[in-house]
């Protein structure tokens, strides 16, 4: 591909963009599929306990991604990860879309978990390890850029068009993301990580030119060191091997590089999982009904939040670009918090009879909640979880990472009924708060700042070594 370095990391980042955002598809297409299936002149029948398992799976499946990719990065590298998730999820369209019987369409759901599972996990690392540090936030905010686009998508197709149609339409979506990553290289990291430096060199330089010479120097010569370390194992027995490499996996999360990075990883995705933007996007209905009543019409409501959602996202790329990412995750997520609780206020008023509910105050309500969510929450835990780990245990801490968010956002997915139902949405929203405010004073606790740094410079900074060219005192907005 010619062009200049932008152009060429603009493509490789859109190949990942698309498999990263079927998970807008994924988790929305249960609205369309689940209430048609339910209709009794449906072709496949389903009760409310099938239903509920098609919504579930790819949840549960996430998992085994996250467990599978920290092996599958490692062995295959980062373009052959990318490549297979693209093809489980691709297969998994295609068997919902000829489905005859619904163990086809659980077995479908199941392969899209899996596939998001090993996405998910991958696919900030290798826009992290692809872009320039000057793109590279703005590049990240893609994802969530289409995520949004795909749950907009979603809602209105589920609104208008059958399942078996919105499955091909997905299908032809997914074949064009396995085509783009096909044709994208390897990433740098992970071919000095094999020990093969020339080719190292020449993708760093098709993704980057020559002007950041720099950190390749240092991608080479800590690799170098690495796979130096890992040449010394050769010699030992198998036994001698396996001790070493369970020392080398205790020291390995006792560094500060590791388990700084993991716990706010954690506590990241806990603020954009525990948002309420999981509530509004699996079970629009239910929570857009319970903040603006019932005098509005709900599909339409749901697609403009889908909307703003969208346009928000588009902000944020210009926000990440401008804006340090310490500055951003505390306004961002302050006003997502206060917004939880002024929503979870407002409904208790109106529940217990002491005001009459306003269909515009809580519209306005919903649409400021969301547009918090999408210029923060959502983008700035991809965009910083690229940033963060280091090289020598990428593959196991990003692995690590997405179990324990994979984790998070089933507990948020599978305990939303039982909340809302012993509850009400306030209590629901109330919870999601506290949860926010913790996550987000470990988050100040422990973050550094990551904007326009090398990703060595930010492995340093967890090591408490001294960057190249740092003067934050100077530099506090932009």
């Amino acid at each position: 591909m010619t062009g200049t370095p932008f152009l060429r990391q603009c493509f490789v980042t859109s190949g990942i963009a698309l498999n990263i955002s079927q998970i807008g598809l994924v988790l929305a297409y249960s609205v369309a599929i689940v209430n048609q299936l339910q209709d009794p002149d449906s072709s496949i029948s389903i009760d409310d306990e099938c239903g509920s398992w098609i919504s579930a799976l790819p949840g549960i499946a996430l998992a085994f991604g996250n467990m599978a990719v920290a092996g599958t990065m490692a062995k295959c590298g980062r373009r052959r990860t990318n490549i297979l998730s693209s093809i489980l999820s691709f297969v998994g369209w295609i068997l919902i879309l000829f489905a005859d019987d619904v163990i086809w369409i659980f077995i479908g759901r199941f392969l899209q978990g899996i596939s998001l599972g090993l996405i998910l996990t991958s696919g900030p690392v290798i826009v992290g390890e692809y872009t320039s540090p000057k793109y590279r936030g703005t590049l990240l905010t893609v994802i969530s850029v289409a995520i949004s686009a795909k749950t907009l998508t979603m809602h209105m197709m589920a609104s208008y068009l059958k399942w078996r149609l919105i499955a091909f339409i997905c299908t032809i979506i997914n074949f064009v993301a396995v085509l783009i990553c096909l044709y994208s290289p390897e990433t740098p990291s992970a071919l000095a990580h094999k020990g093969k430096y020339d080719d190292c060199k020449k993708v760093y330089r098709w993704l980057r030119g020559n002007d950041e010479e720099q950190e390749l120097k240092d991608l080479i010569k800590a690799s170098t060191e690495l796979n130096q370390s890992k040449h010394n194992l050769v010699n030992q027995t198998i036994t001698e091997r396996v001790r070493c490499k369970l020392d080398n996996l205790k020291m390995t999360f006792k560094k500060k590089e590791v388990y700084k990075p993991l716990i706010i990883s954690l506590h990241l995705y806990m603020i954009s999982y525990w948002s309420g933007m999981p509530a509004i996007s699996v079970f629009p209905i239910i929570t857009v009904t319970k903040i603006v009543g019932t005098e509005m019409n709900i599909p339409i409501v749901i697609m403009s939040v889908d909307l703003i959602r969208l346009l928000s996202n588009f902000l944020a790329m210009y926000i990440v670009k401008k804006f340090k990412r310490r500055l951003l995750i505390y306004c961002t997520a302050g006003v997502n918090i206060a917004l939880l609780f002024l929503i979870a206020g407002y409904v208790y008023l109106i529940e217990n009879n002491v005001i009459i509910g306003k269909p515009i105050i809580g519209l306005i309500l919903l649409y400021v909640h969301i547009l918090s969510i999408a210029i923060g929450s959502l983008p700035l835990p991809l965009v910083i979880s690229g940033e963060i780990f280091p090289l020598e245990s990428r593959s196991m801490t990003s692995s690590v990472s997405a179990v324990l968010s994979s984790l998070n956002l089933f507990i948020v997915l599978k305990t939303f009924s039982l909340l809302y139902n012993n509850t009400n949405i306030y209590g629901v929203y109330s919870l999601y708060g506290v949860i926010c405010i913790y996550s987000l004073v470990i988050v100040a606790l422990l973050l550094p700042e990551t904007k326009d740094k090398s990703l060595f410079d930010i492995e340093n900074e967890f090591k408490s070594k001294v960057t190249r060219n740092r003067d934050e005192s100077t530099d506090v907005f932009i």
